[in-house]
């Protein structure tokens, strides 16, 4: 084996040497000679200039979340197993969430959305173009070797509502799942849509406490996204939200008075069912922003109790380091037959 050989040329070399120290300029050519005739035996590059490169293939691909992707339009991972394609999961390593690959390993990269492509690759009508850990940061990609933070999509990806014509909520809703549709369709989370009053009962999505301490964290401002017209006939959420339409509705219900108490104190926002801060990657949080997922809610209570709520609940799942179920309710008498 090229490795053994190498191996035991240093253990010969380093035995002559301490024998005939007078001879140590030869010695160490005689060194470099045996690793170059090991590198000619296994015909490969990287034994060739440096020795220790073959710790650098065992230790493969680590690509930090925070660090390494693309700050950007990022891409979506994905997985190719027994059962088909899945979304990558991200492993938790010293406190640092990341994709950890072997040398060889692939990793299948995706831009999912209208008009949208890899750039640099432009060919690969909407699928997935497969990647292959070359070493550290870099990947190799139809025979071209990027690192992986150079890998963005030409656009936002964009993620999906699919209504699944399941009932819910008592048999008053219906299930919509909001994920990714690319090699597949990858769901993250499902919530009960009661249609005839545009009113999301409740959201079901899993927690991954395993590796959440490293989620990936983006700084860019995440916007609300309506989805199909169908999901709100006649109804635009964003201008419902609008502090002024509240004044509007809450003076027509109890009086302009009482209207502008109420608001001088707080206004209703768009509480997260499934918050965005339980998912590991910034195309994943930015799923969380479809309005079906939100509620309105006093402010006062989104930044105060119900934020803390979400952050603990996201505490015990990395204590546990565990998957779990993360259900939150909005209306509880949906869900009682």
């Amino acid at each position: 084996e090229s490795n053994q050989c190498l191996l035991w040329s240093y253990v010969i070399i380093f035995h002559r040497t301490a024998a005939m120290a007078n001879e140590l300029f030869t010695t160490m050519r005689v060194l470099s000679t045996l690793v170059l005739i090991c590198a000619y035996v296994e015909n490969t590059i990287e034994w060739s200039l440096n020795p220790l490169s073959w710790f650098s293939r065992a230790r493969g691909c680590q690509l930090k979340l925070n660090s390494d992707l693309n700050s950007g339009h990022e891409p979506i991972f994905l997985v190719k197993t027994r059962h088909g394609f899945e979304l990558a999961m991200p492993e938790l390593v010293d406190e640092v969430g990341m994709f950890k690959l072997a040398k060889g390993d692939t990793l299948f990269v995706a831009c999912p959305g209208n008009n949208n492509e890899i750039r640099g690759f432009a060919n690969y009508n909407g699928g997935s173009v497969m990647s292959r850990c070359v070493m550290d940061k870099t990947l190799e990609l139809k025979g071209k070797q990027v690192v992986s933070s150079e890998l963005e999509c030409k656009n936002k990806v964009f993620a999906k509502l699919k209504e699944t014509e399941k009932e819910c909520g008592n048999n008053i809703g219906e299930e919509v799942q909001l994920g990714f549709e690319v090699e597949g369709w990858h769901p993250l989370v499902t919530v009960c849509y009661y249609r005839s009053r545009a009113e999301t009962l409740h959201a079901t999505h899993i927690l991954f406490g395993s590796s959440l301490l490293g989620a990936e964290i983006k700084e860019k401002k995440k916007y609300f996204i309506k989805g199909p017209s169908n999901i709100y006939p006649g109804v635009n959420p964003a201008s419902a939200y609008k502090q002024q339409n509240q004044r509007k509705v809450f003076s027509q219900l109890l009086g302009e008075e009482r209207a502008n108490f109420i608001l001088a104190r707080s206004y209703l926002s768009r509480g997260h069912l499934a918050p965005d801060g339980d998912f590991l990657l910034g195309t994943w949080q930015h799923l969380a922003y479809f309005y079906i997922n939100t509620a309105p809610q006093w402010q006062s209570v989104n930044g105060g109790n119900w934020l803390q709520l979400e952050t603990l609940v996201r505490n015990f799942a990395s204590s546990v380091s565990n998957i779990i179920l993360s259900m939150l309710l909005e209306n509880f008498k949906y869900m009682i037959k």
